[in-house]
């Protein structure tokens, strides 16, 4: 995992359907940067669900995009 020295932090806003009504919090984001293998696509799938629980979250936003280094 990457994490950036005094990553920003942003202001999220949100409709909650879970909740009906809407939401603020205040967000980071995290870069991981694994293998580009289907194992690491399979890691990230099968463990969403259990962060989203862990961390009290109606949605997690999990990115994937192809990283070349040059």
């Amino acid at each position: 995992m990457t994490a950036i020295e005094g990553n920003p932090v942003y202001d999220g806003f949100w409709h909650s359907t879970k909740r009906n009504r809407d939401m603020h919090e205040k967000t980071s984001i995290v870069t991981v940067l694994v293998p580009q293998v289907p194992d690491s696509l399979d890691f990230f799938r099968e463990h969403k669900e259990a962060w989203m629980t862990a961390l009290n979250y109606e949605e997690l936003l999990i990115i994937v995009d192809e990283v070349r280094s040059i």
